[in-house]
C-alpha cells in the first residue's frame, strides 16, 4: 500500500513520458525480491513492443530484448493481457545466448492496459529469487492497473506537444508573411505570425502583439 500511494503522488506530478516512467521504475524495484525491471511500449502502428526504460539489466540482456516484433511468442503474450509468473524465465525469453548468461530466476509479465486495450508490458524479474513472491504478486498486479491510465496520458500529451510543435515550425518556415489573429470581443487581436512577417517588418511587428485590428485599420 505504501508503494502504491508513494507512486501515485509522484505519478500526479509528472508531465512527460520519462519522467512517468523513471518513477514507475524506482517504485517497483522497491518490491521485495524484485531486482531489475523493464517497460515496454507497444507501438501503436506496428503493435511491437520497444523497451522504453530498465534496471538491473546488464548491458547485453538489455540489446538482446529491447524491441519485439508483434508476431514474436514475447509479444503475443503481453497483448493476451494475461499476467505470466515464471520460475525458470528461460525459455520464454529464448536461447541467445545473452538471454541465458543473465541469470535470471523468475520473470513476471504484467500487460498494462487502458480502457481494456494493452498499452505497455511491465516485466520484472530476479537474479536471486527462485520464483516471484505471492506477496508481491497484488502489488505487482495493482501497480500495472494504476499505471495503465497514467501511461495513456502522459502519451497522449507528448504527442500532442510534438504534433504543435510541428506546426509551429511549419507556419514559421512558411515563406509568405503570416499572422495569427485571436478573436477578442467584437475585435481581433494580433497573437502571432511568421518568419517572413518578422523579415519585412523587419522586426517591429514584435511591437504590434496584442493590437487590435481596428487600430490597425484606423
Amino acid at each position: 500500500m505504501r508503494i502504491q500511494q508513494n507512486l501515485g503522488i509522484a505519478l500526479s506530478c509528472s508531465d512527460n513520458l520519462t519522467d512517468a516512467l523513471s518513477r514507475i521504475t524506482d517504485a517497483v524495484l522497491q518490491i521485495k525480491g524484485m531486482d531489475c525491471v523493464g517497460i515496454y511500449l507497444v507501438d501503436s502502428v506496428t503493435g511491437g513492443l520497444d523497451l522504453v526504460t530498465h534496471s538491473g539489466l546488464s548491458p547485453d540482456f538489455v540489446k538482446s530484448v529491447s524491441h519485439y516484433d508483434a508476431d514474436s511468442m514475447n509479444a503475443r503474450l503481453a497483448m493476451e493481457g494475461n499476467v505470466i509468473y515464471r520460475d525458470d524465465p528461460k525459455a520464454i525469453l529464448s536461447k541467445q545466448e545473452a538471454l541465458q548468461n543473465e541469470g535470471l530466476r523468475c520473470l513476471a509479465i504484467v500487460p498494462v492496459q487502458y480502457k481494456g486495450k494493452v498499452v505497455a508490458a511491465l516485466n520484472l524479474a530476479s537474479h536471486t529469487c527462485k520464483k516471484v513472491p505471492e506477496s508481491a504478486r497484488n502489488t505487482i498486479e495493482t501497480i500495472a492497473v494504476q499505471i495503465g491510465p497514467v501511461i495513456a496520458r502522459v502519451k497522449a500529451e507528448d504527442a500532442l506537444r510534438e504534433s504543435e510543435d510541428k506546426f509551429r515550425r511549419l507556419f514559421r518556415s512558411i515563406p509568405v508573411p503570416t499572422f495569427i489573429w485571436q478573436r477578442q470581443n467584437e475585435d481581433f487581436t494580433l497573437a502571432g505570425y511568421n518568419d517572413a512577417a518578422e523579415v519585412i517588418t523587419h522586426g517591429k511587428i514584435h511591437d504590434a502583439l496584442g493590437v487590435r485590428a481596428s487600430d490597425w485599420c484606423s
